[in-house]
């Protein structure tokens, strides 16, 4: 089979589907973050316990990620991504009509089941259509949905929170879900370029390694970390980022939103400059290594010293804006390249599962993150910037801790060449 016939119109109208589903997905995301300041206030509860209930989005999505990614494994991308659609339109209605925290929190954790597989599951299909070479740019196409959604958030939900009431926003996300799930039904197709010359990432298209032996391989330990730091920053941009703005910078609602706004759209470009040098190293012909492992952890390690300023120098409100912007832009490429990492070591036969496995565990970050940082709140009142500042500071920390393990551990090269060698253990029948 040809690249040429795959990587055509047919290929460009699933990424653009696959865009709009993770601009879905993140809108889904933020939205109990940027109606925090009222549920707050309604059901009186403190920041530690709103940082909870946030995190109770991800108690199901680690383990819901995993499953669907060995799902996926054996059922086609268009039927997992339905009926993951489907789901979505369920629980966003349920927020909306939720009356006590126990209902804000089972439908939170009903969403975070349907969303913990979506991002590989996309990947996945994406990587259908292109092989090795030409991903990066499809998939961070694909992953820009996710920012873009953030930023229709700052401009939607405050305006439709003054005006119809936080719920209306759940309800509105919950018919755009339905609505993007039977037009992808009608539209949705499957690609089927694994077996070109050029993205034979195995030798044996049909040749499985041991789990064990994938998940202790440097490269992949190395990702999972690095991708779980940066899961961190979203962590707090979901929960903390908009009160941030309001609570702690004194900024008024509808403007706190435009800001939130800035802050995602300062990410969007530096996103894809990253994927486009990447792509564009790998393309004359520089290791994945280079292209891939060494930008990522350079991208992360500016990221973190970034995040870190936040305490060191005396920023006007508008300045820290701007840096917070800035370091989420070069955190969140690791998305991106991380993937594609992981599918060049793992293979097409087990991809899906690894791509969730990576999803996956970095979700952890989404429960860890929003309690750690509403604690500093909390510590600090929660009128003052200086708990919101620590909680990115803590992540500053991890970050740079993660992109400097990432210069010594990534090697996705030689991890594929020893995970394809022919003494690597195979895995049972049974356990495929």
């Amino acid at each position: 089979m040809q690249v040429s016939h795959n990587v055509g119109k047919t290929a460009s109208v699933i990424s653009v589907f696959l865009f709009f589903l993770m601009l879905i997905n993140f809108l889904d995301k933020v939205a109990l973050g940027m109606v925090a300041v009222p549920i707050i206030s309604e059901y009186k509860i403190t920041p530690w316990q709103f940082g909870v209930i946030s995190g109770s989005f991800f108690w199901l999505f680690a383990i819901s990620g995993v499953i669907g990614g060995f799902i996926a494994n054996r059922v086609r991308s268009k039927v997992v991504l339905f009926v993951l659609a489907l789901i979505w339109s369920v629980a966003q209605p349920l927020m909306a009509v939720s009356t006590s925290v126990v209902g804000i929190v089972v439908a939170r954790m009903l969403l975070g089941a349907g969303e913990g597989p979506t991002a590989p599951v996309a990947a996945h299909a994406c990587y259908k259509w292109y092989p090795d070479r030409q991903r990066n740019l499809p998939i961070s196409f694909i992953f820009s949905g996710a920012p873009i959604g953030l930023l229709l958030a700052g401009l939607i939900f405050p305006y439709v929170t003054l005006h119809l009431g936080w719920r209306t926003n759940f309800l509105m996300l919950g018919a755009a879900s339905l609505i993007w799930a039977f037009l992808w039904l009608r539209y949705g197709a499957e690609g089927r370029v694994e077996m070109s010359a050029d993205s034979r990432e195995m030798a044996d298209k049909n040749r499985r390694v041991s789990y064990f032996r994938l998940l202790m391989d440097r490269t992949v330990v190395g990702v999972f970390l690095m991708n779980f730091t940066s899961y961190w920053s979203l962590g707090l941009t979901f929960t903390w980022l908009p009160t941030y703005l309001q609570k702690g910078l004194g900024f008024a609602p509808q403007t706190a939103g435009h800001l939130f706004s800035l802050v995602v759209l300062l990410g969007i470009p530096t996103n894809l400059a990253l994927s486009w040098l990447s792509q564009r190293l790998l393309m004359k012909g520089a290791s994945s290594r280079l292209a891939r492992a060494i930008l990522a952890g350079c991208s992360m390690t500016f990221a973190g010293l970034v995040f870190c300023s936040l305490t060191m120098f005396d920023y006007s409100p508008m300045e820290k804006v701007w840096i917070i912007g800035i370091a989420a832009g070069f955190s969140d490429v690791m998305r991106s390249l991380g993937h594609a990492m992981i599918a060049k070591v793992s293979g097409p036969s087990q991809r899906a599962s690894m791509l969730a496995l990576n999803t996956s565990i970095a979700s952890l970050a989404g429960i860890v993150a929003p309690m750690v940082t509403g604690w500093m709140i909390q510590s600090a009142t929660f009128s003052s910037a200086n708990g919101y500042e620590t909680g990115y500071v803590i992540n500053g920390v991890l970050l740079v801790v993660a992109g400097l393990i990432g210069f010594f551990v990534l090697h996705p090269e030689r991890s594929q060449q020893k995970l394809s060698s022919p003494d690597s253990p195979l895995v049972p029948e049974c356990a495929r």
